[in-house]
């Protein structure tokens, strides 16, 4: 048993050096739904009540590869055609 009794897990943190470029990458390629909540910020959620904040850092650097989410879609075939689509518009989305 825990010592807290929580109910939900409700939201994480990202950073993001330019806030419109990934609102636009978030809510274009990854068909997120996104809600601007401070000059600074935004929140971004798909399928369900969990949320993500999304703060402005321009001072950010890379992402580690361990601290990453992950996105579902039903199949492997999926999968490779997402990898393709985003291959495809690297320049667009970097």
């Amino acid at each position: 048993m825990s010592a807290l009794k929580l109910t939900f897990l409700s939201h994480g943190t990202l950073e993001a050096r330019e806030l419109d470029k990934t609102r636009q990458f978030y809510e274009e390629c990854l068909g997120l739904e996104t809600i601007r909540t401070s000059p600074i910020s935004l929140m971004i959620r798909l399928g369900g009540d969990n949320t993500i904040a999304v703060v402005q850092n321009p001072k950010k650097g890379e992402m580690a590869l361990l601290n990453h989410n992950g996105l579902d879609v039903a199949t492997r075939a999926e999968v490779d055609e997402c990898h393709r689509i985003l291959s495809e518009g690297k320049e667009k989305w970097a």
